[in-house]
């Protein structure tokens, strides 16, 4: 009878630690966002003409908060002879533009710039061939 007496004590002491160790070891977990905390508000938009040649073609640049206030255009200089896309894209960061245009000879060219308009990079360029060239922003095609 001893001898079950303290086999049970001797049990319900290591019941009792590990009860104690498995709440001390308890995990946490913080999820973190894969994006900026920070919203940034801001659009990136073009103005341009309409031809029957060429149906879209942006004539400028602009930014402006998602309210519609602070309008600005981006000093962009456009290459004549260029023909520039309505699309302009935004880098996740709000720190570059990208966009892209056509040429005379219809060969597509992929560019990227400041938001503040400066820094203009050609990124890609895709020469005509039989089958077109055509480069948009968010894809090749």
């Amino acid at each position: 009878m001893k001898k079950l007496l303290l086999s049970s004590i001797v049990l319900f002491v290591f019941s009792i630690s590990i009860i104690i160790f498995q709440m001390s070891c308890t995990k946490t977990a913080v999820a973190q966002s894969s994006s900026p905390s920070t919203q940034l508000n801001l659009i990136v938009y073009a103005t341009g003409e309409s031809s029957v040649d060429y149906p879209y073609i942006a004539t400028g640049y602009w930014t402006m908060n998602y309210d519609g206030t602070n309008a600005q255009k981006l000093p962009i200089t456009f290459a004549s002879g260029q023909y520039y896309t309505m699309y302009p894209r935004l880098s996740p960061d709000g720190k570059t533009v990208f966009f892209s245009s056509m040429d005379s000879l219809n060969n597509a060219h992929l560019y990227s710039c400041s938001i503040n308009g400066t820094n203009l990079k050609t990124l890609a360029n895709q020469t005509y061939s039989t089958n077109g060239a055509y480069i948009e922003v968010g894809g090749a095609y």
